[in-house]
């Protein structure tokens, strides 16, 4: 069984038949051929599947020099990463969502001078997810008259725009998440024992903007602010001791927390959680009615850690104190700092 629905495929395991590739053909003269061109290479692409048939597909490409099919000249980047082509069918933008990390995940560590998509106008929707991390209107593909959108790297002081970077600005924590919350939450953060764990295409897995409805005490006499940054710890499983079985597998953002309380009605509570929680309308309306999980934490999931970090090396090499509620810890800049070096965090991911 594949553990993730987003797969890295050669273009020769593609049916180029499939009906998803019709409107492609009619909209780029010689795709047909491209397309054997890159099967006949070895070049891979990015699929989703529905069943047997595609439902999301995108190219990556590494672009250097002269290019002169675009007006106003992008030369002046001299290293660019091309979305050569980009598809998504009937999954409006929270599948857009697994497409765009992947291409900025791949940006940011890479030594490129810009990332930037040509699009129709008629792609609903997905233009504008674009803009709202971080790419603006460039100009245009001479031949097709499609729009270019470009991303620099240059740092625009907003947590979507400058995703899945992180500033180090901001109050730090450790935040507790039982494991069967964990990887429906984050599914590029799966440890390796959990091989036969399916991710599914809904909304809170895809999502960059998660949120998490909790009931840790620690949470309670805290203010949780805009850009604060919360390492992700997965708690032990059970029966398993947590010395060596709870990790911290990753970093996000903080974009806004709230108490159950603060909402008006059960409609403003859905509206803010219901698109990004893991939880099911029926789940979503018996906690509203029982407020057993009041503090709401809504945020944006930056990175996977490339090296999980046990507790034991939490504790011993990251400066976490033994005696905390290991649920929610407030973190010193220096035991973050210590956390994310332990965990091999790639240096493109932070700002600061």
């Amino acid at each position: 069984m594949k553990n993730d629905i987003l797969e890295k495929k050669p273009f020769s395991d593609i049916d180029i038949n499939d009906s998803f590739f019709d409107s492609l053909k009619e909209d780029y003269a010689g795709f047909d051929q491209w397309f054997q061109r890159k099967s006949d290479s070895g070049d891979y692409a990015y699929t989703v599947y529905q069943g047997k048939s595609v439902i999301g597909f995108m190219y990556l490409k590494d672009e250097a020099g002269i290019d002169e099919t675009i007006t106003p000249d992008i030369s002046k980047y001299g290293t660019r990463l091309k979305v050569g082509t980009f598809k998504i069918d009937a999954h409006g933008t929270i599948l857009g969502n697994r497409f765009i990390s992947l291409i900025l995940h791949q940006f940011v560590v890479g030594s490129y001078d810009a990332c930037y998509v040509t699009m129709f106008d008629k792609i609903s929707g997905l233009d504008k997810l674009f803009q709202k991390f971080g790419f603006s209107e460039f100009g245009k593909k001479n031949s097709t008259n499609e729009t270019v959108l470009l991303r620099e790297k240059s740092i625009k002081g907003n947590i979507y725009q400058d995703y899945p970077r992180i500033t180090l600005a901001g109050d730090k924590y450790l935040l507790g998440i039982m494991p069967k919350f964990h990887t429906s939450l984050f599914p590029d953060a799966k440890l390796r024992t959990e091989k036969s764990f399916y991710t599914e295409d809904v909304a809170a897995t895809n999502s960059i903007t998660k949120v998490f409805l909790s009931n840790l005490q620690g949470l309670r006499n805290n203010d949780l602010k805009k850009n604060d940054k919360l390492v992700i710890y997965r708690t032990s499983e059970s029966g398993k001791v947590a010395e060596w079985n709870a990790v911290a597998t990753s970093v996000a953002t903080v974009v806004d927390y709230r108490n159950i309380n603060s909402f008006d009605s059960y409609s403003d509570f859905e509206k803010f959680v219901t698109r990004y929680s893991i939880f099911s309308e029926q789940e979503l309306y018996s906690f509203w009615n029982s407020k057993r999980y009041p503090y709401i934490i809504k945020f944006v999931y930056n990175v996977a850690f490339p090296h999980r970090i046990v507790r034991h090396d939490l504790i011993e090499n990251c400066g976490i104190d033994r005696e905390a509620y290991s649920g929610f810890i407030e973190l010193s800049d220096k035991v973050f700092a210590s956390i994310l070096e332990e965990a091999k965090l790639n240096e493109g991911y932070v700002i600061d």
